[in-house]
Formats: C-alpha cells, structure tokens, sequence
C-alpha cells in the first residue's frame, strides 16, 4: 500500500530509536544484495542502514514509499509472514530500483508497531 513520506519517515525514525533488526534487500536493474541491519541515520534527505559488514546509504529525493503489513500477506503465505515479520516498507527509486527494510519478528516484538 502507497504510503506518504511524513509516514514513512515516521516508521524509519521508529525503527532508529527502537533498534529493531531490519531484513533489507535491494533489488536493482542488474544486480542486488541483501543484508541485516538497523537504522544509523535518517534525515529528510538521507537513510543510512548498516549492517555488521555493510552499510546502505540511500538518498531520499524522488523516493515513493510502499508499506507492507504482514497480516496483507496473500493467503497462502501470511501465517509464515505474519511469524516472521513485524512490518516492512519499501523504497522506490527515481530510476526504479528499489530497496525493502523488514522488520524481524523476535520474542519481544508486540505485532504491527505502525500503520
């Protein structure tokens, strides 16, 4: 589901102070990668994410917003989505490419921290 930017950013910043560990995955014309992390830094014109050996920094300009609640998940895959996953959103590039932050579902996790 489209999600504004005020929105979006409101989770990201969630995700900052929380700390929970990110899922995230970027999928680009030709190539990809994926990693865990947590939010390091997020400013209206920046997102930066690190993970133990990487670290995604992404500009903000020209980016749309996709929010992903779990319990939306299609039928056949939302108990394993909604065990797994707390929430997602998903950054869409100018050029297309895009890159998805999830947050994992551990033992302290409440369910959907954000709508």
């Amino acid at each position: 589901m489209q999600a504004a930017a005020d929105d979006a950013l409101r989770l990201i910043r969630h995700w900052k102070n929380e700390t929970p560990e990110l899922q995230c995955v970027f999928t680009g014309k030709d190539s990809g990668f994926t990693f865990k992390g947590h939010i390091a830094d997020v400013s209206a014109s920046t997102l930066s994410v690190k993970g133990p050996s990487c670290e995604a920094l992404i500009t903000l300009s020209g980016v749309e917003y996709e929010y992903h609640d779990p319990n939306n998940a299609p039928i056949a895959d939302r108990e394993s989505a909604i065990k797994t996953y707390v929430n997602g959103l998903v950054l869409v590039l100018p050029s297309g490419d895009r890159f998805q932050m999830t947050e994992i579902r551990t033992v302290s996790s409440p369910g959907p921290t954000y709508h």
